[in-house]
């Protein structure tokens, strides 16, 4: 099993998939990992973040890791965690963790047109970004 994997199982353990609407009866909200494995309940951010957050648990260095806005197609709007720009994507997703150029369901956010990162290299900068919804290219 890859570091990659062992995340998202990690994560996938202590997590179930649940909109903002189902947990808070709003249309977003972003909440620390703390906050998401005392609940028990994210959407894809919190999924992105608790990834993030079981990868440098694992010893990853937080700057090769990303937290991606993008779509998943015919679903829309979709938070990624990525590993090394392109290698290595987790995602709630079933058979996640592979790159990019193996996720065709994958696309760049179609209001913008390119995938984008949220800003931040601390849990506490990314959950304000992500809230703020401040993002910039993702280079990739």
């Amino acid at each position: 099993m890859t570091t990659c994997e062992r995340a998202q199982y990690r994560v996938n353990q202590k997590l179930r998939y649940a909109t903002d609407m189902q947990v808070h009866g709003v249309v977003q909200k972003v909440e620390t990992v703390a906050q998401a494995y005392a609940r028990g309940f994210g959407d894809c951010e919190e999924f992105a973040l608790c990834y993030r957050h079981e990868l440098i648990q694992q010893g990853v260095a937080p700057e090769r890791i990303k937290i991606v806005y993008c779509a998943v197609v015919d679903q829309g709007a979709h938070a990624i965690c990525v590993v090394d720009d392109i290698i290595s994507i987790c995602c709630y997703l079933p058979n996640s963790v592979r790159p990019l150029s193996r996720r065709p369901d994958l696309i760049p956010h179609p209001k913008v047109g390119y995938f984008l990162a949220y800003r931040g290299t601390t849990e506490e900068e990314l959950v304000d970004s992500i809230s703020r919804n401040r993002a910039v290219a993702a280079g990739f």
